[in-house]
């Protein structure tokens, strides 16, 4: 007798499952990173987990989001684009994308729903934007965090968050350089290096 079933974040069983308390299947697969056999009382589970599809949250529809949006939505996130300038955001290579029109970058991630699934890439036009954007950021569960910049501007910017209170483990929650050290240059280029350590990120959870 084999059955197959499926259990979803919230623990509620899908199916028809075997007379045992399907929590303990569902912590075992929280602790998963691969399939894998679980045991208990007296049954075989082959478990397979299947991560929760992860959303990215881009700030800032500048040149290099017109490039890593629709590259990330073809790679299967739930892409989200915020931006003040609306004729930006209007641009076709945003098409399939979440468009969100902002009026200041000093709130703009509160009234979203911005969770440990949530990946969020800073990458407006200033650096005072992207502290402003940075600050919200770390105050938010967000499971990954990455800034456009230099090495200099990351000294720079962490120097400042520092003085305002914000500890070393928070400032390790930064990717910044953002993306995979390729020798990335052109905008396409550096959208690949962004889209490969988000798929990095995404398979280490």
């Amino acid at each position: 007798g084999r059955v197959r079933f499926f259990i979803d974040a919230d623990g509620l069983a899908r199916g028809i499952y075997p007379a045992i308390h399907h929590t303990q299947v569902l912590k075992a697969a929280r602790e998963m990173k691969r399939p894998d056999v679980f045991q208990a009382g007296g049954m075989r589970f082959l478990i397979e987990p299947s991560p929760l599809k992860s959303r990215l949250v881009i700030c800032g529809a500048g040149y290099i989001a017109a490039e890593i949006a629709p590259l990330a939505y073809h790679l299967g996130f739930e892409v989200s684009v915020l931006d003040d300038r609306e004729d930006l955001l209007s641009a076709d290579v945003y098409r399939g994308t979440e468009r969100i029109p902002v009026t200041s970058y000093e709130s703009c991630l509160q009234a979203l729903p911005v969770d440990s699934a949530t990946d969020v890439l800073i990458v407006t036009r200033s650096h005072a934007f992207d502290l402003q954007v940075l600050r919200q950021a770390l105050r938010s569960p967000a499971g990954y965090i990455g800034m456009i910049g230099s090495r200099h501007k990351w000294k720079t910017l962490s120097s400042l968050l520092l003085e305002e209170g914000f500890g070393d483990d928070d400032l390790k929650r930064v990717h910044c350089p953002v993306g995979l050290e390729i020798g990335a240059d052109s905008p396409e280029e550096i959208a690949v290096s962004i889209a490969a350590e988000l798929i990095e990120h995404r398979a280490l959870q």
